[in-house]
């Protein structure tokens, strides 16, 4: 019997993780459920892992951007459950690929476009294949028209060997980050499938797209790189997602690949050569996706954000646009050159910086290609700790190679850090972080063989040891298990390894969520032994008979990479491209870039900072003096359940799109009415929404929300998010609240609680008035109740006083089958609003 998905969802969604919003679909700016029929071609965009866990990724939300670009092509998110939600959807037999606004699952789509951001997530593919119904073997998919196509891209499709199998669990892979072949890829595939084409064909087709490769197939593509970022490479206008931390926060890239040539960093190595966004485009994008995502905050988007040219002036036009930047990873040597960075941080509210210091001694920093020296490091660590920081993170890696030479350095660097602290008379909080080395494909390391787990252990173990005894805090990043799969799936190059990885998942339904378990490390072990194999074998370096049948070429030359392979083995560094204050950069020859004017670009001298501090400083206190702008909306009974900072961010996307001259003076979400009184997100009706502005759009405000059209343009792009009715202001509201429930009521317990005594006067038929005493009522906790019975369930109408306790209520009030159904109940406010004299 087929299942209808929605009704599924609307039985069950209190039984899922976070009350199911997960599930729940129709983030602002994604396709509404009517397009799926409206367009020709349908593709369910998976990720690997769950809902939570890719929340905050900038790619996932800028490919669903890119593929509903065309106007015939229609999206749906789709994501791991978590093991909880796994059971249950196992239970009722809902397959694991599902979209989550359509409810409809994979084989509904004609495409399945896997995005892989990590290693060991590529462990969950035979599972979400194997739940819902699809056969793991390319051969059998591609015999069955019923079954969509399945292709890979992601930050770890270059990576992904393990799935190179003579009949893999996929059809196809695209390795790249160019938003116009992305474009492409699904333009290609939507005119196949018009055309009539097979999957056969398509696939064939979409081999034209540079970066395309079948797994079976690997006729040799080159990964492309674009000389410049172009705007449909920024994220404007993507899925804002249910979770607080990202509400009303969007990533603006600014710049992408890297400039340096650090051996250990895929990263660098597969997306070179570096290229800036500049200063014009990042302003015009800014508004863009400020006013599109409705959007307070921005989190820049990029290797090292203190590399790029123009970073003061970035810095200082975008406090004057947002209410706080976000920034992450950079350099010490930057910050050692540069000591005014750290005040520019500071003054933005940064208080917690992070930096890669990665190996702990000069000697294996080298072996790393970090291009960090010890007077450099000192400086910077002394600048930091000096400066009015509460925090510094410092990312170290294990290398396996560890000596006691190295470790004895690292003492006394940690004792050098210990004796700035003494001088400075603070203390901020330091925290060290370990990751062991994963040796991946297209890097200088990639022939090298890695270590044993063992030796990877003791070095962070070791590091762990010395970091506490000299009073700082540390943490294991990722753990032993972790390093261990993720170098063999890096680096497969024996099909029979593969075969023993994934038969070992496959028998034991392991799904990967955050850790590896050592049972399965056992069961990968002995899988290797039956095809007499070993740990050893699939940690060995890659070849050059195994990299040159390869088939993915990028751009940066193989003999460059030779070079920088033997001089990390030497344990030498040869420094990297980028230009500095004082001096032009010098040009590696890596191959990456194509012309005189890309090497240019990156080796010239950064641009000289003109924006004192104070300026800065002066320019985040203007940008303080703000007006509350608050309005009464109706949030419709569909909305219920939604955070209502979502439906803040979503009428401060409403207004800002019906108001150019509102994009820039929007500061943030202020509350709700409502939540603020009740802390409940499961009320819907009404409700008063506070949102901040500067004070200079206070004209325009008055003005525009005077005229009744413009109110009408809000509520257009307010869509099924709620109604605005007007702005209010000077306003004493009371509230009534009707809840609907499918369970018996029964207050006793609660009246009974609060000492509270009524009188049940039947006033209709199955309608009741609870009439509290003079006494009771003067608790003010509610006032008398209309209650009106219906078949096993009831509907009841009342006022909640000061001392109300929505949570206390419902809990205690309704005999609910358990304390999940809760959010069963449906709660509706009415506000009253009584005009003050």
């Amino acid at each position: 019997m087929k299942i209808d998905f929605d009704s599924w969802y609307e039985d069950h969604y209190h039984e899922l993780t976070g009350n199911g919003i997960w599930f729940r679909g129709g983030e602002l700016n994604t396709l509404s459920t009517s397009e799926f029929l409206n367009r020709n071609y349908r593709v369910l965009i998976t990720r690997l892992s769950t809902y939570w866990d890719t929340a905050d990724s900038f790619t996932h939300k800028l490919i669903y951007q890119l593929v509903t670009s065309h106007q015939d092509i229609y999206a749906d998110l789709s994501y791991l459950p978590s093991a909880g939600d796994a059971s249950l959807f196992d239970s009722y037999s809902v397959p694991w690929l599902i979209g989550t606004t359509t409810k409809r699952d994979a084989l509904q789509f004609d495409m399945i476009a896997f995005s892989n951001s990590i290693v060991q997530e590529i462990l969950n593919i035979p599972s979400l294949l194997k739940k819902s119904n699809i056969s793991l073997r390319k051969s059998e998919r591609l015999k069955n028209d019923s079954i969509p196509l399945i292709i890979l891209g992601g930050a770890n499709a270059l990576y992904t060997s393990a799935l190179c199998t003579d009949d893999p669990m996929i059809d196809g892979v695209f390795v790249g980050e160019d938003a116009n072949l992305i474009k492409e890829l699904f333009r290609i595939a939507q005119d196949c499938k018009k055309n009539g084409l097979s999957k056969v064909e398509t696939l064939e087709k979409l081999e034209t797209v540079q970066g395309f490769f079948q797994p079976d197939i690997k006729r040799p593509t080159t990964k492309f790189t674009s000389a410049e970022i172009t705007q449909d490479q920024l994220m404007i206008n993507a899925p804002v997602m249910y979770t607080e931390d990202q509400m009303g926060t969007g990533n603006l890239q600014i710049s992408e690949g890297c400039p340096c040539f650090c051996s250990f960093c895929a990263e660098s190595w597969g997306r070179k050569p570096y290229r800036e966004l500049s200063l014009e485009k990042i302003t015009e994008a800014s508004l863009r996706m400020k006013s599109s995502m409705g959007l307070e905050s921005v989190e820049l988007y990029s290797f090292n954000f203190n590399m790029h040219h123009d970073f003061y002036r970035i810095l200082f036009i975008l406090t004057g646009r947002f209410s706080s930047i976000g920034l992450k990873s950079q350099r010490f040597d930057t910050i050692a050159a540069e000591p005014e960075l750290v005040k520019h941080l500071h003054a933005i509210g940064k208080t917690s910086i992070t930096c890669g210091l990665e190996g702990i001694s000069s000697r294996l920093r080298k072996y790393l290609h970090k291009s960090l020296d010890d007077q450099e490091l000192k400086t910077s660590l002394s600048i930091l700790i000096r400066a009015p920081i509460r925090e510094l993170k410092i990312f170290l890696i294990a290398t396996g190679k560890e000596t006691e030479g190295d470790f004895t350095e690292f003492c006394a660097l940690l004792a050098y850090i210990n004796t700035i602290i003494s001088m400075a008379g603070r203390k901020p909080r330091i925290i060290f972080s370990m990751t062991p080395l994963v040796r991946f494909p297209y890097t200088p390391l990639e022939s090298e063989d890695a270590p044993e787990p063992s030796a990877c252990r003791e070095a962070v173990l070791q590091t762990e040891r010395f970091v506490r005894s000299r009073g700082f805090e540390f943490r294991d990043s990722a753990g032993i298990n972790d390093y261990l799969v993720s170098q063999i799936l890096t680096r497969i190059q024996d099909p029979h390894v593969a075969e023993a990885v994934f038969s070992a998942a496959l028998q034991s339904d392991f799904v990967y969520y955050s850790e590896i378990p050592a049972s399965f490390i056992q069961l990968i072990k002995s899988e290797l032994e039956k095809r007499k194999l070993s740990i050893p074998y699939t940690l060995s370096g890659l070849t050059s008979e195994t990299t040159a049948g390869r088939p993915v070429k990028i751009n940066v030359r193989d003999s460059f990479l030779a070079k920088q392979a033997e001089s990390a083995a030497s344990f030498t560094d040869n420094g990297f491209c980028l230009g500095t204050l004082d001096n032009s950069g010098n040009c590696h020859s890596c191959g990456a870039c194509e012309d005189a004017s890309s090497i240019s670009s990156i080796t010239r001298p950064r641009t000289p900072n003109n924006i004192s501090v104070d300026a800065l400083r002066k320019r985040i206190k203007e940008r303080q003096e703000s007006i509350a702008v608050s309005l009464k909306i109706n949030i419709p009974f569909q909305r219920r359940g939604i955070p209502r900072k979502n439906i803040g961010i979503a009428l401060a996307r409403a207004i800002m799109l019906s108001e150019e001259k509102l994009v820039e003076p929007f500061l943030s979400y202020g509350e709700s009415f409502i939540d603020k009184k009740f802390e409940s997100d499961w009320i819907y009706g009404d409700d008063i929404l506070t949102l901040r502005f500067h004070k200079s759009a206070l004209d325009v405000i008055n003005k525009r929300f005077a005229e009744i059209d413009f109110i009408e343009k809000i509520n257009r792009h307010l869509e099924h998010w709620g109604e605005v009715e007007k702005i209010v202001q000077n306003i004493e509201s009371s509230i009534s609240f009707v809840i609907e429930s499918p369970y018996k009521f029964d207050g006793n317990a609660f009246f009974k609680k609060h000492s509270m005594k009524y009188v049940n006067r039947k006033t209709a038929e199955n309608i009741y008035s609870m009439e509290f005493t003079k006494d009771s009522l003067k608790k003010k906790i509610m006032n008398s109740p209309l209650l009106q019975l219906q078949n096993d369930g009831c509907i009841l109408t009342f006022t909640p006083l000061e001392k109300f306790d929505l949570q206390d209520f419902l809990k205690s009030a309704f005999v609910l089958p358990s304390p999940q159904h809760r959010v069963r109940l449906k709660v509706r406010s009415k506000i009253h609003e009584q005009n003050r004299n």
